[in-house]
């Protein structure tokens, strides 16, 4: 196995599109994220369609 081991640079953190949606969200910590997101699926998902653009209407 390899000991090969990614480490983003802060640019690279700060242009992700995880941490945009963080910052959107006001959540400062990946772990707050996981945290509301398993306890508020509905606003989880709801956030995640928002930001990525779903268009439901194509499944009704």
């Amino acid at each position: 196995m390899s000991d090969f081991e990614f480490i983003p640079t802060e640019k690279q953190i700060q242009e992700s599109n995880i941490y945009k949606f963080m910052k959107k969200h006001n959540l400062s910590s990946f772990d707050e994220l996981s945290h509301k997101a398993k306890n508020d699926l509905e606003w989880f998902w709801k956030s995640v369609d928002e930001d990525i653009g779903i268009d439901d209407s194509l499944y009704r």
